[in-house]
């Protein structure tokens, strides 16, 4: 009963929930533990396995919404930061543009003060001054300099203009990526040097998926209850999740099981990746005294698909496969061993002689829970 103090008041109540015991707003935590314990339904062992699964399932839950909350943080400072450089980019752009139309205009001025004649102004020297400066050059060598200055070639505001034009964008060198020389990129914006992000469209966005073996000696199946539906899986290391098979997805339908539908991309074995729209369920599954609660994965579109109890399981409930001795055991009781089951061998039933033609008929629906209990019965799988 110790470990019933682990958990939090909304814990206790999902815990008697899963029990089927019937639980008040107004009762105390003390008032809820008394009433698990003393359930006719009371197993300390699978009780203590359910109630951590419980636990864990709602610290997954806030982790995942930290996770989600901080997403979605970056994000909008990543749009702020993203707005911020388009208003610098183009307050530079008006600031440059304003620069090189005055530039122009101030050119414009000069050529045509120059096309109608008008002289220029020349700075004079008063004789004054020349008389306190003996060093000073005469007025005819001044000018003839003057003039060779203007025969030469153009002003000092056409020199300005010539600046201008080198500083060109395009004389520039073109820059390139210094990973893999793409021109006209820098790395962090390189396509081939930058790794492609995922999206996140789900708790999980990508599963691999391989297939289940057909062979009998070659699949590890283990016998075990799905929500208290006793039937065998097949186990599979290879996939990623857990996938619930075309008979299970049945029962659990008329169990009255809920179901959320979301899309994720699908890796297959062969390396092809699609996007598939699936459903997905939280399940408790009751394996050798153990209760594990996980989340499976439909897929609506497939027919006659096997149950396979993936990585996130086999993980999650600590299952060690011996393949060479072809069985398994819990990684914390590694002295206790478990083999695989071996599928039924279904055989075919030989039709019964002089039997009288019934005309009575059923509706669509009457004979679905019929036809689910043959499956069972003759698979003897999910």
């Amino acid at each position: 009963m110790a470990f019933l103090t682990k958990g939090k008041k909304e814990d206790l109540r999902k815990l008697a929930w899963e029990m089927g015991l019937s639980v008040g707003e107004d009762l105390r935590i003390l008032d809820i533990k008394h009433l698990i314990v003393n359930s006719e339904k009371y197993e300390e062992a699978s009780i203590k396995n359910l109630f951590t699964n419980i636990i864990e399932e709602r610290l997954e839950k806030i982790k995942n919404d930290e996770q989600a909350a901080e997403q979605e943080r970056k994000k909008a400072e990543q749009a702020e930061e993203e707005e911020r450089k388009k208003a610098e980019q183009a307050a530079d752009l008006e600031r440059r543009k304003a620069e090189m139309d005055f530039e122009l205009q101030k050119l414009k001025l000069q050529l045509e003060a120059k096309m109608s004649g008008v002289p220029q102004i020349k700075k004079t020297v008063n004789s004054k001054e020349n008389s306190s400066k003996p060093y000073a050059p005469k007025r005819n060598s001044y000018d003839s300099r003057f003039d060779k200055t203007n025969q030469a070639g153009p002003t000092s505001s056409f020199n300005r203009g010539d600046k201008l034009k080198t500083d060109d964008r395009s004389d520039r060198p073109s820059v390139s990526c210094y990973g893999c020389g793409k021109p006209g990129v820098t790395k962090p914006r390189c396509p081939n040097c930058k790794p492609a992000v995922n999206k996140d469209s789900a708790t999980f966005s990508n599963i691999s998926l391989h297939s289940c073996s057909l062979t009998p000696n070659q699949s590890a199946v283990l016998k075990l209850a799905v929500n208290g539906i006793w039937g065998t899986a097949c186990a599979d290391s290879g996939a990623s999740h857990s996938i619930a098979g075309e008979t299970l997805y049945l029962l659990l339908q008329k169990e009255g099981a809920n179901f959320q539908k979301t899309q994720i991309t699908m890796s297959l074995a062969d390396g092809h990746k699609s996007e598939v729209e699936v459903y997905t369920t939280s399940v408790v599954i009751r394996l050798e005294e153990r209760v594990i609660r996980t989340q499976l994965i439909i897929l609506p579109y497939a027919k006659g698909n096997r149950t396979l109890l993936g990585m996130d399981f086999l993980q999650k409930a600590g299952i060690v496969l011996n393949l060479k001795h072809r069985n398994w055991f819990f990684s914390d009781s590694p002295h206790r061993t478990y083999d695989f089951v071996k599928e039924a061998i279904i055989q075919e039933v030989q039709s019964r002689p002089n039997l009288e033609e019934n005309t009575c008929l059923l509706r669509d629906d009457e004979g679905l829970a019929i036809r689910i209990i043959s499956k069972i019965q003759q698979r003897n799988g999910f």
